[in-house]
């Protein structure tokens, strides 16, 4: 069940908590919507309350409680404590939490947490244990934040144009990388699939299978995992034209049992991109959606259209012009 989370912080200001929270906000804004809610209000002189969506992520949540104890560009450390009922981890799922930084850290990449029923874990944001949320041996005392008492109007925090702004960013910074990556691969591969496939035939003559297969499957996983480069026609007659060239090499002369299958194989990054090529068409930025929101469930769709149209078509069209 979603509550807004809380954080009170003390021995602060409301300027020194707004610039805590401005500071952090432009570290995680890409990972913000833009309508989230960020509130603060003074409890008593020095003590501040911060009001926090009940949407924001659990872990970013931890984040933000340590971020608070241990901000950038200042010369102290604050006192702070978190509440919340939390969706994850599994193991307090459901359950409404203290979240604090104990008294002994040392490490100041950590957070510790305690339920309603007294048990305390540590949960750690790099290291061996990093991501993981370990119970530990305290006597902490679960106390609940006094709702009754808390104030009434909250100052908002906006965030949208922070969140836009940072959102265009990565966007461009992605592009930049995408482009970046796509003229690196493909020129290697244009200059060393024709190298490699005369090299071997000429003078290793290991086994077709060997050489055709890695190749095909590097190619055949880069285009789904850059699948945005299909979005430019330039980038997709390279691409066409590197899996031409792979089938090509790939099928020549090929007359042994194992033609078929290793046919299939050397055509699946030609499939692939027309399956890249064509999501993008019909799909548009849903494809994105898609790519991200299902990761791994996206790769094997591909792989099994890619496949599909390997067999059933590619193949037959290669085999009736030998």
């Amino acid at each position: 069940m979603k509550t807004n989370k809380h954080i009170i912080v003390k021995n602060c200001t409301r300027k020194e908590l707004k610039t805590i929270l401005n500071n952090w906000l432009a570290l995680y804004a890409s990972d913000l919507k833009s309508d989230m809610y960020f509130g603060i209000a003074e409890i008593s002189p020095n003590v501040y309350i911060l009001k926090v969506d009940k949407d924001l992520d659990d872990e970013i949540f931890f984040y933000l409680v340590n971020y608070c104890a241990y901000p950038e560009g200042f010369q102290k450390i604050f006192e702070v404590e978190g509440h919340a009922t939390l969706e994850k981890p599994e193991i307090l799922q459901n359950k409404k939490i203290r979240v604090f930084i104990s008294n002994d850290d040392t490490e100041f990449d950590n957070v510790w947490i305690t339920t309603e029923e007294d048990e305390t874990y540590k949960y750690d944001f790099s290291g061996k244990y990093c991501g993981e949320c370990r119970k530990v041996a305290c006597n902490n005392r679960y106390k609940p934040l006094d709702t009754a008492h808390l104030p009434k109007t909250f100052e908002r925090i906006d965030i949208g144009k922070l969140v836009v702004d940072a959102k265009e960013k990565e966007d461009e910074a992605e592009k930049r990388g995408l482009k970046k990556r796509f003229n690196i691969i493909s020129i290697a591969l244009l200059l060393l699939l024709p190298l490699v496939f005369l090299i071997n035939r000429h003078f290793l003559k290991l086994p077709d299978e060997i050489v055709i297969i890695f190749p095909s499957v590097y190619i055949t996983i880069w285009f789904i995992e850059d699948c945005k480069i299909f979005s430019d026609p330039n980038k997709l007659i390279i691409c066409l034209t590197i899996s031409s060239v792979n089938v090509i090499f790939g099928t020549n002369d090929r007359h042994d049992p194992m033609g078929a299958l290793t046919t299939i194989v050397a055509a699946m990054p030609f499939s692939t991109a027309i399956v890249m090529w064509a999501g993008r068409k019909f799909l548009g930025a849903k494809l994105d959606y898609f790519e991200k929101r299902y990761d791994r469930l996206f790769f094997l769709v591909s792989i099994a259209l890619a496949v599909f149209m390997s067999a059933f078509v590619i193949y037959p069209i290669i085999h009736s012009l030998k």
